[in-house]
């Protein structure tokens, strides 16, 4: 018995049928598996790959963006505390939770970049350092804004918490932890990385896109308004889509089954399936006549299938023999006339 959730053994036990059916099935008869493991098994390993992909394209992103507009390897300190929010996240929220989501564990490329947001404040205003400045006053000025920002985004989080649903709930206590740390990490421990590795005082650090103007102040508002109203008007037109199966991932072998199937049985994944019970085969294959029959006679018996007709019950087959010997011997006589 193992829980359509459980991917470990899932993974486990397809394992095992594979191992069965190559011990016991013949090689001229095919055996085609399909089964909700299958599917989430299917989704698991190409979630495991989009995680893969997703956190190492954002994470060299972040990194090439840091070192191409800021050009001092000090900034690798803000990159190693959005680093560290990401990792502790990940191992506070599996002390609360059992297993962890992976669509959870796809969000931390966000929180990354939320850990960035707030570092990169104190990093910019530790800059005037090089300049005399002290940097206890610096901190003191910096952090009360800073604090107020990674509260308003703790907040905004929390809501996540009040969800009905428990995928919700956890990336919610995996983002706050992660900002939570991160916070902590930008005013106790960023400012004692820079002071250490302060070494050339009076020089100010390349840093691009600083110096320019901004030129047609009003235009460039106006042109921020439109495009605000833009996605405004745009958003009327956005709707939620229920249907889960549009999140589920199918691979081209279990597509291949379900064509495969359905050419067969017909479209079984939409019907009811019922299951007749015994205390042995015969008895449960008189329940599955007797379920046939009712079936049969109080509905249409369009879409009925059944494997009734094909392997019915030793009561029943006497009984249809002793029909047709009772037929044959009335009726023998004008057939052998005709």
């Amino acid at each position: 018995s193992v829980d359509v959730t459980d991917i470990s053994n899932a993974e486990k036990m397809l394992a095992e049928l594979e191992l069965l059916k190559e011990k016991i099935i013949p090689d001229n008869v095919d055996m085609y598996m399909v089964s909700p493991q299958s599917y989430s098994v299917a989704n698991a390993r190409a979630i495991k790959k989009d995680l893969f992909v997703v956190l190492s394209i954002s994470s060299l992103c972040l990194i090439r963006l840091f070192f191409l507009f800021l050009k001092n390897w000090r900034a690798s300190f803000v990159l190693l505390i959005s680093f560290a929010s990401f990792a502790i996240a990940l191992v506070g929220v599996s002390f609360i939770y059992k297993a962890v989501s992976a669509i959870t564990i796809g969000f931390g490329s966000v929180l990354l970049g939320l850990s960035d947001d707030l570092s990169l404040h104190v990093y910019f205003a530790l800059r005037r350092e090089d300049r005399g400045r002290d940097p206890s006053l610096i901190i003191s000025e910096v952090s009360r804004p800073v604090l107020f920002g990674g509260l308003i985004i703790i907040a905004s989080l929390s809501l996540l918490l009040f969800s009905d649903l428990p995928g919700q709930r956890q990336l919610g206590a995996f983002s706050i932890i992660g900002v939570l740390v991160s916070l902590v990490f930008t005013l106790v421990l960023l400012p004692q990385m820079m002071q250490a590795s302060l070494s050339n005082k009076g020089k100010t650090e390349n840093i691009l896109l600083i110096g320019g103007k901004v030129h047609r102040p009003l235009l460039i508002i106006s042109i921020w308004i439109i495009l605000l109203f833009a996605c405004i008007w745009t958003g009327r037109n956005i709707s939620f889509n229920g249907d889960l199966n549009k999140l589920n991932y199918k691979s081209d072998e279990l597509s291949n089954i379900e064509v495969h199937i359905e050419n067969i049985w017909g479209d079984v994944r939409n019907k009811l399936m019922i299951f007749a019970e015994g205390d042995d085969i015969e008895s449960a294959l008189k329940v599955n006549d007797e379920l046939f029959k009712y079936l049969s006679e109080n509905t249409d018996g369009q879409g009925i299938v059944s494997i009734a007709p094909v392997l019915p019950s030793i009561k029943t087959q006497e009984s249809n023999i002793a029909s047709w010997q009772s037929f044959w011997s009335d009726n023998k006589d004008k057939v052998s006339t005709l």
